[in-house]
């Protein structure tokens, strides 16, 4: 931060971002150097074949440029060493270095030439282990020059070049993101509603990162700092709770972190077993990719008894789209138990906005359960990204809003239902009183969520299962109008029920906070974050202390220029608050237009007991019931990510149900939900 300038343009790479590839170049460079200079030494005999007097110049001109490239490659990491992400003054002058390596690459291309020829062309007759040293190094040689002109390609800024105004910067981004779009039509196709999509998600992303000088390592730094933040602050709550319970007498309870009692009590059916139960049809409707995936050593053994490879169409009785094996459809059989005859429909067409599904009878529960595939696709990241927001029509309720990629697949959904009469004829096979079961899992949990709230007035008795469902994802009064049909489960940090325009923009906020507060060189905190990410292990940063305060607001209207920067304009970080002024009430009335999205219905989220969990342990897991509103805010974790998977929701509530763990309203001993 900010990016790197050479070669009069700018590109999406930070000077301190050569450390550990530094390291990794001496490394290899250092062991290519030891073997040349061995073979170099025990067969000087073999500059007597044919082509000596060549190979005796590519040995000697190879060894002079891996020691000239070794000790450039030093000083490239020394100088990435130095300063910190906004302080680039002590690593101002490492273009220098940078530009010999650039020279250097003429003369290595050239020798790699030489070697090739002479390896590979005139080589016959030669030591056996002289020609295999040479034509390692030059295959070497290669690979790396292929690796290099990709990461080239990788850390070029099309717009780097571009100088003007920012009107002209925001519309150059805006085109460049729509031609990145386009590129994308290739795989999912360029009809009219893919490029609806494609030129609103271009809008979204471009307002996102408008103004914003960051290189992918600044932003991975920025979330290590920001989750340091975050556990800190769960730690000093911690302590003010216990300390108020330590002063409150026997008889009366209060608790500083909001519950839930003051809302409704759930339902009788929204139990643990019953969601353990459904999670599985959620699971099921991702078809064979996850079932392999969650079986990796016996999965598709366990599969093939029932794929059905002599089918040679693609579709069979009231299954479309399935491959020529069937092997969705049976993945389906596999994860929920049911019998082929209980399949009533199931779709696994994939399009923008058109999203897998199938209907099955649940002779357990006696249910027709309707379980949305979640995102598995290109097609369905788009529907994800579809972010804006369109009306949501509910009897008595006025200005409901939903998000618009997730709701269109709902009404594809609602659509094919009615089209083809599937739920009248699924009620037709199942049992007398059989219940409406709508589920899914991350887009499908979202989109069931919405199915529920289209399918209510037709089947006022059917309730849903949403599965770590989209933050984003309705307005606040459609989120209380559903919680008597809707339950939500959450797990731990998921990143997902918390991810929205509103929560990606704070977030924004305290990553250019953190980020610019922060004194530890760049490679110190990519390596402490990467060692938390493997073992969970990483120190957080100290209690602030009287210098030091974390509270103050994300945004602040005056921010000190640091000493080094005061004499060097060019080098001056952006500060967060007057300099980017402008830009931050851009991005407050950009907000205005925007309605603050929440996760549907009831929510049981389920939490660590302990946060001391070894490298490769399991933790105990706890339930507690929380409100929407507590969800505007995205929790930086190692686990954001994995604790989204349906995998690990599963895990999570299988071992609530074999503890026999009831959700409560309130956290437990003190524990920071969001």
């Amino acid at each position: 931060m900010p990016q790197l300038q050479a070669f009069r343009r700018k590109w999406a790479i930070g000077s301190d971002d050569f450390v550990y590839p530094g390291l990794g170049e001496i490394f290899l460079r250092i062991i290519w150097l030891v073997v040349v200079s061995v073979i170099f030494h025990l067969h000087k005999d073999a500059f007597n074949c044919k082509g000596g007097d060549l190979l005796h110049a590519y040995f000697v001109g190879l060894l002079t440029l891996l020691v000239v490239s070794i000790l450039m490659a030093s000083v490239v990491v020394y100088l990435s060493m130095q300063g910190t992400i906004t302080n680039q003054w002590p690593r101002r002058k490492i273009t220098i270095p940078l530009y010999i390596k650039v020279a250097i690459c003429l003369p290595e291309l050239a020798w790699n030439i030489m070697g090739t020829y002479w390896s590979f062309g005139i080589s016959s007759g030669c030591e056996v282990p002289v020609v295999l040293t040479v034509k390692a190094v030059v295959l070497t040689g290669w690979v790396i020059g292929i690796i290099v002109l990709v990461g080239l390609g990788i850390v070029f800024d099309p717009l780097g070049a571009i100088h003007g105004s920012s009107t002209a910067s925001k519309e150059q981004a805006q085109r460049l993101w729509q031609t990145r779009c386009k590129i994308l039509c290739c795989c999912v196709g360029c009809d009219e509603k893919s490029i609806a999509a494609f030129n609103g998600i271009a809008e979204i992303v471009s307002n996102f990162f408008e103004g914003v000088d960051l290189v992918p390592t600044d932003i991975a730094c920025g979330l290590i700092l920001v989750h340091r933040i975050q556990k800190n602050e769960q730690h000093r709550l911690k302590s003010v709770v216990v300390q108020t319970r330590d002063l409150q007498r026997p008889d009366t309870h209060t608790n500083s972190i909001p519950s839930s009692s003051s809302y409704p009590a759930p339902k009788h059916w929204m139990t643990v077993p019953l969601m353990c139960h459904y999670m599985k049809f959620a699971m099921a409707s991702y078809g064979w990719p996850l079932y392999v995936f969650t079986h990796l050593l016996t999965g598709a053994c366990r599969l093939w008894p029932q794929c059905r490879c002599c089918t040679c169409t693609k579709s069979h009785g009231d299954v479309t789209n399935d491959n020529c094996c069937l092997c969705n459809t049976a993945s389906i059989h596999k994860t929920t138990g049911t019998y082929p005859d209980d399949i009533v429909y199931a779709s696994f067409h994939n399009k923008i906005y058109e999203i897998p599904f199938f209907v099955s009878i649940d002779r357990k529960h006696n249910a027709v359960v309707v379980a949305v595939r979640g995102t598995l696709s290109l097609k369905d990241v788009i529907t994800d990204l579809t972010a804006e927001c369109d009306s949501l029509d509910i009897e008595d309720l006025e200005d409901c809003k939903a998000h618009r990629g997730i709701l269109q697949a709902a009404k594809y959904v609602q659509e094919t239902l009615d089209k083809h009469r599937i739920l009248e004829n699924a009620f037709d096979i199942a049992q007398e009183g059989a219940q409406l079961v709508i589920t899914g899992h991350s887009l499908g949990a979202g989109s069931a969520s919405l199915l529920a709230i289209l399918l209510k007035p037709k089947y006022p008795d059917l309730i849903c299962f949403a599965f770590s469902p989209s933050g984003g994802l309705m307005s606040l009064h459609a989120s209380e109008y559903c919680r008597d049909f809707v339950c939500s489960v959450v797990l731990g940090r998921d990143i997902i029920p918390r991810l929205g325009i509103h929560t990606m923009e704070r977030l924004k906020a305290q990553l250019l906070r953190a980020v610019q507060a922060s004194d530890m060189p760049k490679y110190q905190l990519l390596a402490s974050g990467v060692w938390q990410m493997f073992c969970g292990l990483g120190e957080p940063s100290p209690p602030p202390s009287e210098e030091t305060e974390v509270h103050t607001p994300l945004i602040s209207d005056t921010h000190p220029t640091p000493s080094y920067a005061r004499h060097q304009p060019d080098l001056q970080p952006k500060p967060i608050g007057v300099a980017a002024g402008i830009a931050e009430r851009q991005r407050e009335q950009r907000l205005l237009t925007h309605t603050w999205m929440y996760p549907p219905g009831h929510i049981l989220q389920i939490i660590e007991a302990s946060e001391k969990v070894s490298c490769c342990g399991e933790p105990d897991y706890e339930a507690v019931w929380s409100q929407p509103e507590e969800y505007k805010e995205v929790l930086v974790s190692p686990k954001m990510l994995s604790d989204h998977m349906p995998d690990a929701v599963m895990k999570a509530l299988d071992q609530l149900m074999d503890r026999g763990i009831l959700p409560t309203t309130q956290p437990i001993d003190g524990q920071i939900i969001v």
